[in-house]
C-alpha cells in the first residue's frame, strides 16, 4: 500500500495492491484467468477550499476498486478468495468533514 499527499494542491492519492495465490483460477486457458491475479483500491481526495464557506472540509473523491472486502478481524479470510472475478467498482463524489 502507499499514500501520498501533495501539499500544493492539497490532493491524497492512496492505492493497495494485494496479491494472494488462492485468487488464481484453474482456468487452463491465458485468456480466462483474471489479469495479474490480484485485487486493487485507489482513492484519490482532492480538497475543495472554494468551498470552505463553514467549518466543514469539503473534498471530491475518486475511488477505483475490484477488492471484494476489506480484512477485517471478525471476517472470513475466504470471502476474499472465493470471489474468483470481483467486480470493479467505481465511486466519485463530494465528502464533507465538519
Amino acid at each position: 500500500s502507499i499514500e501520498a499527499t501533495i501539499p500544493q494542491t492539497a490532493t491524497r492519492v492512496a492505492a493497495k495492491y494485494r496479491v494472494n495465490t488462492g485468487f488464481w483460477g484453474g482456468e487452463p486457458d491465458a485468456s480466462l484467468r483474471s489479469s495479474a491475479n490480484g485485487r486493487f483500491n485507489v482513492r484519490v481526495n482532492q480538497s475543495l477550499p472554494f468551498l470552505r464557506f463553514s467549518n466543514a472540509d469539503w473534498e471530491a473523491l475518486v475511488d477505483i476498486r475490484n477488492i471484494f472486502r476489506e480484512v477485517e478481524a471478525d471476517s472470513s479470510m475466504y470471502d476474499e478468495v472465493f470471489a474468483i472475478r470481483a467486480p470493479k467498482r467505481i465511486v466519485g463524489g463530494l465528502q464533507l468533514r465538519f
